[in-house]
């Protein structure tokens, strides 16, 4: 929590696929609900619909960001939460994929 800012943060690292290390990915994602209720920001490795399920159950966020599909690099809006894939490699794992800037106002304070 930031709380100058009035922000909850929430982060996970679960991820499934496909990779040589296996890095984070398991049978399922582990979310605790009192952690992630009520958050403003979730960052996650992978934002794999079992995980997107378990935190929208209990939150529904301003903002989602993850990077693990390098071929989904982009933003969309789902329900009044902004989904950044902010991957900066592609498939071959190049850096040729531009960073991406989110800014949020934070809540209370004059435009």
């Amino acid at each position: 929590t930031l709380p100058a800012a009035g922000l909850k943060i929430y982060g996970n690292s679960y991820s499934e696929g496909h990779s040589h290390n296996r890095a984070w990915q398991a049978d399922a994602p582990i979310v605790s609900p009192g952690a992630c209720a009520g958050a403003d920001i979730v960052m996650s490795h992978h934002d794999a619909r079992p995980l997107k399920e378990a935190v929208l159950a209990t939150s529904r966020p301003r903002l989602w960001a993850s990077g693990h599909c390098h071929d989904k690099h982009g933003t969309f809006t789902k329900d009044g939460t902004l989904f950044v894939n902010a991957s900066i490699h592609d498939h071959r794992y190049m850096p040729v994929q531009p960073p991406i800037v989110v800014d949020m106002p934070i809540v209370g304070s004059p435009s």
